[in-house]
């Protein structure tokens, strides 16, 4: 174990973020997966308006490569990182459980306690492990 980020690449996937300047939907990022001769993977993905699309595992970078020659609607395509996903959304939940306590500053001593705790114990469950030198 180092102490370096290391991606959690997804096996036959990567993410494609279309320009805003087109306003491109799911249909859209169908069709254009489907002209460079890849599927849009069926599944609900929230990112900044990124898709998911499926690609044959150990061909991802090709595939990313395809999809950044079309410039005039493709912003971005990367492999899909589940590591950096589940840090992202750790993070989201790690923000509402502020928001909570935030919301609920004026509690009496003992609840306003017990949601820092839980924030704080949340918090401390998101630390990855470290080498020590």
């Amino acid at each position: 174990m180092n102490n370096e980020y290391t991606p959690d690449y997804a096996k036959g996937e990567i993410l494609v973020c279309f320009l805003n300047k087109i306003d491109a939907n799911k249909g859209f990022a169908k069709t254009l997966a489907k002209s460079l001769g890849y599927e849009l993977k069926d599944e609900d993905y929230e990112v900044g308006g990124s898709y998911i699309i499926q690609t044959l595992p150990g061909k991802e970078e090709k595939a990313c490569a395809d999809f950044k020659k079309e410039k005039r609607f493709v912003d971005w395509a990367e492999r899909r990182d589940l590591k950096l996903e589940k840090r992202f959304h750790d993070l989201d939940t790690l923000v509402a459980l502020a928001e909570e306590v935030r919301d609920n500053a004026s509690d009496c001593n003992l609840d306003y306690n017990k949601r820092l705790g839980s924030l704080i114990d949340y918090a401390r469950s998101l630390k990855e492990p470290v080498q020590k030198k």
